[in-house]
């Protein structure tokens, strides 16, 4: 998609509140990826309308504003993070009933390549994925998707 789905996703007023501007692109100026989030906070970029993708990218924003920084690239703990984060979210939104199934292979990914047991990675972050949804939601819970009716 090169364009802004006609039907925004949930929690996209999240992103903007927070200063993020969000851009769908095609996957062409992705390569190998659906998404993206700039290490600086200022945009989410997106390949694919899939909400649990943004999901993924918002949490790595929510992320980086709890931690004060996030690194670069592909990190164990980042994407763990933001993977099991946009599960949760794509869960209680209702979307796309095998986000699970995708979130356990894409965690499995990264912890089999560190060689490391995906279940200990999740356990050992549960706390770190608690802020990131308490964040992402708390805003939901001041308000902010009031907002997206308007917009």
């Amino acid at each position: 998609p090169e364009i802004a789905p006609a039907e925004r996703p949930p929690l996209l007023d999240v992103a903007r509140k927070w200063g993020i501007a969000v851009e769908w692109c095609g996957a062409d100026e992705l390569p190998g990826a659906y998404g993206s989030y700039q290490i600086d906070g200022s945009m989410i970029r997106l390949a694919t309308y899939d909400e649990d993708v943004f999901f993924h990218e918002l949490a790595h924003a929510a992320d980086h504003r709890l931690r004060g920084e996030i690194s670069g690239g592909q990190h164990l703990d980042q994407e763990v993070v933001a993977e099991v984060s946009a599960a949760v979210l794509a869960r209680i939104y209702g979307c796309r009933s095998e986000c699970e199934g995708r979130c356990w292979a894409y965690v499995g990914k990264y912890c089999k390549a560190a060689d490391k047991a995906a279940g200990q990675v999740i356990a050992g972050l549960l706390k770190r994925i608690d802020a990131v949804l308490s964040a992402i939601i708390g805003e939901v819970e001041n308000g902010t998707q009031g907002e997206e009716a308007a917009g």
